[in-house]
């Protein structure tokens, strides 16, 4: 609450997409190291997810439409596991909207 007006103007230019990145592409190792690629950790991708349930929740000046952007990114990842912490966080929203042909317009244009 302390923040909301201050980091509104980042939130969807440096803040969210930061996240998503972070946590669909840990750090790769440096080449000449011949250590195998970070896995995913469970717990930080489940924590992240619910950042960004929280902060979709929260945010009075987040529309469904812009949550667009993530969904791609996020639905659409190859691990089973995103997919699903990506559903679990973007439902209620779109369960949130007004009326069931905007909801099911909503979901023929992301799908």
């Amino acid at each position: 609450r302390d923040l909301r007006h201050e980091i509104h103007p980042y939130l969807h230019t440096k803040i969210l997409p930061r996240i998503v990145n972070d946590l669909l592409n840990p750090p790769l190792p440096p080449p000449d190291s011949n250590r195998q690629p970070v896995p995913l950790d469970v717990a930080i991708v489940e924590a992240g997810f619910r950042t960004l349930a929280y902060i979709f929740r929260y945010d009075p000046n987040l529309d469904v439409e812009s949550m667009r952007t993530y969904y791609g990114m996020t639905l659409g990842n190859r691990r089973e596991l995103v997919r699903r912490l990506a559903a679990e966080t973007f439902a209620p929203e779109v369960r949130k909207m007004k009326s069931q042909s905007a909801r099911e317009r909503h979901v023929r244009r992301v799908l």
